[in-house]
Protein backbone atom coordinates (compact mmCIF):
# COMPACT_ATOMS: atom_id res chain seq x y z
CA UNK A 1 0.00 0.00 0.00
CA UNK A 2 2.50 2.36 0.13
CA UNK A 3 4.18 1.65 -2.81
CA UNK A 4 0.99 3.13 -4.27
CA UNK A 5 1.17 5.79 -1.99
CA UNK A 6 -1.55 5.35 0.18
CA UNK A 7 -0.44 5.56 3.05
CA UNK A 8 -3.01 6.53 5.41
CA UNK A 9 -4.63 2.82 4.86
CA UNK A 10 -1.09 1.89 4.97
CA UNK A 11 -0.96 3.21 8.71
CA UNK A 12 -4.16 1.23 9.85
CA UNK A 13 -3.32 -1.98 8.05
CA UNK A 14 0.61 -1.58 10.10
CA UNK A 15 -0.64 -0.63 13.57
CA UNK A 16 -3.69 -3.68 13.16
CA UNK A 17 -0.68 -6.14 12.15
CA UNK A 18 1.48 -4.68 14.96
CA UNK A 19 -0.20 -5.82 18.07
CA UNK A 20 -0.72 -9.81 16.11
CA UNK A 21 -0.31 -13.02 18.45
CA UNK A 22 1.26 -14.63 17.99
CA UNK A 23 4.17 -11.83 16.95
CA UNK A 24 5.63 -13.34 13.25
CA UNK A 25 8.32 -12.29 11.29
CA UNK A 26 6.92 -8.91 9.99
CA UNK A 27 5.60 -8.11 13.44
CA UNK A 28 8.05 -5.51 14.59
CA UNK A 29 8.60 -4.19 10.56
CA UNK A 30 4.75 -3.01 11.40
CA UNK A 31 5.89 -2.00 14.60
CA UNK A 32 8.32 0.41 13.26
CA UNK A 33 5.91 1.54 11.00
CA UNK A 34 3.31 2.64 12.88
CA UNK A 35 5.91 4.58 15.13
CA UNK A 36 6.73 5.79 11.73
CA UNK A 37 3.00 7.22 10.87
CA UNK A 38 1.93 7.95 13.99
CA UNK A 39 4.87 10.18 14.08
CA UNK A 40 4.36 12.10 11.07
CA UNK A 41 0.63 12.67 11.97
CA UNK A 42 1.82 14.24 15.41
CA UNK A 43 0.70 11.63 17.52
CA UNK A 44 3.83 11.58 19.11
CA UNK A 45 2.67 10.19 22.76
CA UNK A 46 1.87 6.68 20.59
CA UNK A 47 4.53 6.35 18.40
CA UNK A 48 6.82 7.04 21.89
CA UNK A 49 4.80 4.28 24.08
CA UNK A 50 5.16 1.94 20.66
CA UNK A 51 9.33 2.64 20.43
CA UNK A 52 9.55 1.49 23.80
CA UNK A 53 7.79 -1.42 23.49
CA UNK A 54 9.57 -2.77 20.54
CA UNK A 55 11.34 -5.93 21.34
CA UNK A 56 15.32 -6.36 22.18
CA UNK A 57 17.03 -6.96 18.61
CA UNK A 58 14.60 -5.08 16.56
CA UNK A 59 17.68 -2.67 16.08
CA UNK A 60 19.71 -5.33 14.71
CA UNK A 61 17.01 -6.80 12.47
CA UNK A 62 15.71 -3.38 11.03
CA UNK A 63 18.69 -1.07 11.55
CA UNK A 64 17.57 1.48 8.65
CA UNK A 65 13.43 1.68 10.01
CA UNK A 66 14.67 1.78 13.48
CA UNK A 67 16.38 4.81 12.68
CA UNK A 68 13.98 6.52 11.35
CA UNK A 69 11.82 5.03 14.14
CA UNK A 70 14.06 6.95 16.16
CA UNK A 71 14.42 10.57 14.46
CA UNK A 72 10.49 10.50 14.78
CA UNK A 73 10.59 9.52 18.48
CA UNK A 74 12.75 11.96 18.96
CA UNK A 75 11.48 14.65 16.53
CA UNK A 76 8.11 14.62 18.96
CA UNK A 77 9.96 14.19 22.41
CA UNK A 78 9.95 17.98 23.61
CA UNK A 79 11.59 16.70 27.07
CA UNK A 80 15.63 18.21 27.87
CA UNK A 81 15.08 20.21 24.07
CA UNK A 82 16.77 23.46 25.22
CA UNK A 83 14.71 25.14 22.11
CA UNK A 84 11.64 23.42 21.48
CA UNK A 85 10.02 24.70 18.33
CA UNK A 86 9.38 23.01 15.52
CA UNK A 87 11.87 24.78 13.41
CA UNK A 88 15.03 23.55 15.40
CA UNK A 89 13.10 20.37 16.30
CA UNK A 90 13.08 19.85 12.50
CA UNK A 91 16.73 20.93 11.98
CA UNK A 92 18.24 18.22 14.39
CA UNK A 93 16.23 15.32 13.18
CA UNK A 94 16.82 16.37 9.30
CA UNK A 95 20.62 16.16 10.52
CA UNK A 96 19.54 12.91 12.02
CA UNK A 97 17.65 11.57 9.15
CA UNK A 98 20.68 12.86 6.35
CA UNK A 99 23.41 10.82 9.00
CA UNK A 100 21.14 7.93 9.10
CA UNK A 101 21.16 8.06 5.12
CA UNK A 102 24.73 8.04 4.87
CA UNK A 103 25.79 5.26 7.53
CA UNK A 104 22.57 2.50 5.87
CA UNK A 105 23.88 3.97 2.34
CA UNK A 106 23.43 0.04 1.54
CA UNK A 107 19.67 0.40 1.98
CA UNK A 108 19.13 2.76 -0.53
CA UNK A 109 19.31 -0.03 -3.01
CA UNK A 110 15.96 -0.32 -2.30
CA UNK A 111 13.41 2.45 -3.76
CA UNK A 112 11.03 1.51 -0.59
CA UNK A 113 13.81 2.61 1.51
CA UNK A 114 14.54 5.88 -0.23
CA UNK A 115 10.78 6.49 -0.84
CA UNK A 116 10.28 5.51 3.52
CA UNK A 117 13.15 8.20 3.95
CA UNK A 118 11.45 10.99 1.89
CA UNK A 119 8.21 10.11 3.66
CA UNK A 120 9.98 10.61 7.05
CA UNK A 121 11.46 13.94 5.97
CA UNK A 122 8.68 15.43 4.26
CA UNK A 123 5.78 14.47 7.29
CA UNK A 124 8.48 15.91 9.68
CA UNK A 125 8.37 18.84 7.01
CA UNK A 126 4.85 19.46 7.18
CA UNK A 127 4.97 19.53 10.48
CA UNK A 128 7.54 22.14 10.92
CA UNK A 129 6.29 24.25 8.82
CA UNK A 130 6.93 26.42 5.28
CA UNK A 131 10.46 26.81 5.51
CA UNK A 132 11.02 23.41 6.11
CA UNK A 133 9.07 22.23 3.41
CA UNK A 134 11.03 24.15 0.94
CA UNK A 135 14.75 22.85 2.11
CA UNK A 136 13.16 19.19 2.00
CA UNK A 137 11.89 20.28 -1.77
CA UNK A 138 15.38 21.50 -2.10
CA UNK A 139 16.93 18.61 -1.34
CA UNK A 140 15.07 15.89 -2.86
CA UNK A 141 15.30 18.50 -6.50
CA UNK A 142 18.22 17.47 -8.46
CA UNK A 143 18.35 20.93 -9.96
CA UNK A 144 17.79 23.30 -7.47
CA UNK A 145 17.07 27.14 -9.82
CA UNK A 146 12.94 25.94 -9.58
CA UNK A 147 13.11 25.62 -6.35
CA UNK A 148 15.02 28.82 -5.89
CA UNK A 149 12.90 30.57 -7.93
CA UNK A 150 9.61 29.82 -6.39
CA UNK A 151 11.03 30.38 -2.73
CA UNK A 152 12.28 34.38 -3.95
CA UNK A 153 8.72 34.65 -5.00
CA UNK A 154 6.91 33.56 -2.17
CA UNK A 155 8.92 36.14 -0.16
CA UNK A 156 8.56 38.48 -3.02
CA UNK A 157 4.88 37.92 -2.20
CA UNK A 158 4.62 37.73 1.54
CA UNK A 159 6.51 40.96 1.09
CA UNK A 160 4.03 42.73 -0.96
CA UNK A 161 1.03 41.90 1.23
CA UNK A 162 3.36 43.75 4.35
CA UNK A 163 3.32 46.75 2.11
CA UNK A 164 -0.29 46.67 0.49
CA UNK A 165 -1.31 46.10 4.64
CA UNK A 166 1.08 49.03 5.41
CA UNK A 167 -0.45 51.35 2.74
CA UNK A 168 -3.78 50.62 3.92
CA UNK A 169 -3.57 51.68 7.02
CA UNK A 170 -5.12 55.05 7.98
Amino acid sequence: LRHLGRFAEAGRVAAHAAKATPPDHATSSHQLWSVIEHGISGHDAEARAIYAALPLGTADEHAWMHRLAEVITMFGDVQGIKDKSLVSRFGAAWERLRQAKSTHSEAFASAANERAYWRVAEGLALRAGAMARVRVALARRRSHLPFIALFLLLIVSQATRAIIKLAAMP
